[in-house]
């Protein structure tokens, strides 16, 4: 092969090599980016295989949670000056069922928390009613592993919708259209920052 042949072929290899780069790269990216994204709505709808079982997703101790917040206002339902304050947590228990985004699902969640809060607060400072406590340490108790999965499993699930975001912000995703859907994965974050994995 004379010196012209072969840098001829050295060029179509590195002209080849550049198109199979601008090519394949965004399919293995975006291949990536859809992972990703199946991973993270696995972590909050369906739970993730874990060897040799499935980690209970966001959602489902999202349930577990507001049932036992709807046994512990239940219970302070008959009680005449704790009617009003089981009402709007069973209110508020209701907004979680009705909430449709996983953002919708994070302020109703802090909104039940927040009113059982408030009842816990009357029913433990009032101290009259002993013959109730057994019930409300039960649901307590379950309401408080509930919380604890969720606030654990919000920590690796916000973790993977911000993978998703730096994705979206990077090259070639940014320019295939992963920039324009930058609003909508932010909204798929289980609170606005991870400031109430300290709190609640």
């Amino acid at each position: 092969m004379n010196v012209a042949a072969a840098l001829k072929s050295r060029k179509t290899a590195a002209v080849a090599l550049a198109l199979s780069v601008l090519v394949f790269t965004p399919v293995g990216v975006s291949a990536s980016f859809a992972s990703e994204g199946k991973r993270a709505e696995m972590l909050f709808y369906e739970g993730i295989p874990d060897k040799t079982y499935t980690k209970p997703s966001i959602n489902a101790q999202l349930n577990t949670y507001a049932d036992a917040m709807l046994g512990y206002a239940t219970v302070a339902a008959k009680y005449p000056d704790l009617a009003a304050s089981a009402a709007a947590m069973i209110e508020a228990r209701r907004g979680l069922f009705d909430a449709k985004t996983v953002m919708e699902k994070y302020r109703a969640y802090i909104g039940l928390a927040l009113a059982f809060s408030d009842l816990r607060e009357i029913i433990v400072l009032d101290g009259r009613r002993q013959s109730d406590y057994d019930a409300w340490n039960d649901y307590g108790s379950t309401g408080h592993g509930a919380n604890m999965y969720i606030k654990k499993a919000a920590e690796e699930y916000n973790g993977a919708v911000d993978r998703l975001l730096d994705m979206a912000d990077a090259f070639p995703i940014r320019y295939i259209g992963g920039g324009s859907a930058r609003p909508s994965l932010a909204q798929r974050r289980f609170g606005d920052s991870d400031d109430w994995l300290e709190s609640t």
